[in-house]
């Protein structure tokens, strides 16, 4: 894996420098935000196990290099909210709970951009913290997670409209990685078996004339994870003989992303060029 990392960041570096040349580079970008709603659920042999929903935010930054048709680009989003648990674990006794969530999003893209659409290849890596609050019976937990990715897709014009493109981005893990923190077994970490990502937007372009870098963005995004390796817990060193490990697991979203370009992509699109 990191093999991958390096060769990966060397192209995207090398992507870039020949991009951007000192005499011929413009930048742009673009800054917004997120509404979704959050839906992960576990699966044990077939059965749910338990579900996880709720609204979530997120505050977007993007920035973008370009040369002509060639663009280098980074954008992040940070957020969160409070979600609602309801199942059981992998033993034990159902029940519900909050659970608060902070997800941060971030993916580089080098890509070519032409008159009705684009093409690119990237890198994305997607952080999500949950904190579960315990019940009378079941101990509180926090667990984090991290996927990377390596990503394609691009986007088009829809033929009859020039306010509406379609999008599409797809994933192939190349790290899965989750961490656990209980008070009644030592901190463990996971490794979630690797699952395909996509997500399919419709990017909007109102036009009205008081907000011109405006674009509105309704999408769907999903990601599917295999179940990981069991590990054997332990408390203070000292074997408890149960062991753990991350079920089946599916992550869906449903949300529109607003963005404010204040430069670059959105001035080339407008212009037809």
């Amino acid at each position: 894996m990191r093999n991958f990392r390096n060769i990966t960041s060397a192209f995207f570096c090398a992507g870039l420098a020949a991009a951007t040349p000192a005499q011929a580079v413009e930048w742009g970008g673009a800054y917004g935000g997120d509404v979704r709603w959050f839906d992960w659920r576990e699966y044990q042999r077939g059965e749910q196990l338990l579900k996880e929903t709720g609204p979530l935010a997120a505050l977007l930054v993007q920035l973008e290099l370009r040369e002509g048709p060639l663009f280098a680009q980074l954008e992040t989003q940070w957020g969160g909210g409070l979600a609602r648990y309801d199942g059981r674990l992998q033993t034990g006794p159902s029940y519900s709970a909050d659970a608060w969530e902070e997800i941060i999003d971030s993916q580089l893209r080098l890509g070519y951009r032409g008159p009705t659409g684009s093409v690119h290849v990237g890198y994305m890596q997607r952080d999500w913290r949950r904190f579960i609050d315990g019940s009378a019976s079941v101990s509180s937990a926090e667990e984090r997670y991290r996927w990377r990715l390596a990503t394609f897709g691009g986007d088009a014009t829809l033929p009859w409209t020039s306010r509406w493109r379609v999008a599409l981005n797809l994933g192939l893990p190349t790290e899965s990685y989750q961490k656990v923190y209980t008070n009644n077994a030592d901190d463990f970490t996971l490794e979630p078996g690797a699952g395909f990502y996509w997500r399919l937007s419709f990017p909007f372009r109102p036009g009205w004339q008081r907000y011109p870098g405006l674009t509105l963005e309704p999408y769907f995004q999903q990601q599917n994870m295999k179940d990981s390796d069991s590990v054997l817990l332990t408390q203070n060193g000292v074997s408890l003989n149960r062991r753990a490990y991350q079920p089946e697991s599916y992550r869906r979203e449903l949300g529109v992303t607003l963005r404010w370009y204040f430069a670059g992509e959105y001035e080339r699109t407008a212009a037809g060029k």
